[in-house]
């Protein structure tokens, strides 16, 4: 469907740049062990700014408050993955406002 803005993660010294596509039939995923440990989802209408939890983590022996979604019982969404699908989601939403 097209690429978000491309995001600079500093710690990993890496440019993502996120792709996003679509299908019509559910998608079997075959997962890389190696790099996954595994896949779940979650609807889309989950990932409201009324959802978004905060907790307070040691980032380079400093105290923040880092906003994330509780998408799953031992691995919270943050960080990058977080403002990559915060772009999106924000993205859908406005597309979905112009066509009602």
């Amino acid at each position: 469907m097209g690429r978000l803005s491309p995001l600079f993660v500093l710690p990993a010294d890496s440019l993502i740049t996120p792709v996003v596509g679509y299908s019509k039939n559910y998608l079997d995923f075959k997962v890389n062990h190696n790099e996954v440990e595994e896949v779940f989802t979650k609807p889309l209408d989950f990932f409201t700014f009324d959802n978004i939890k905060y907790r307070k983590w040691n980032i380079r022996g400093e105290l923040i408050d880092i906003p994330y979604w509780s998408v799953h019982h031992s691995t919270p969404l943050w960080g990058a993955t977080a403002m990559i699908l915060a772009e999106f989601i924000e993205i859908y939403r406005e597309i979905n406002l112009i066509k009602n």
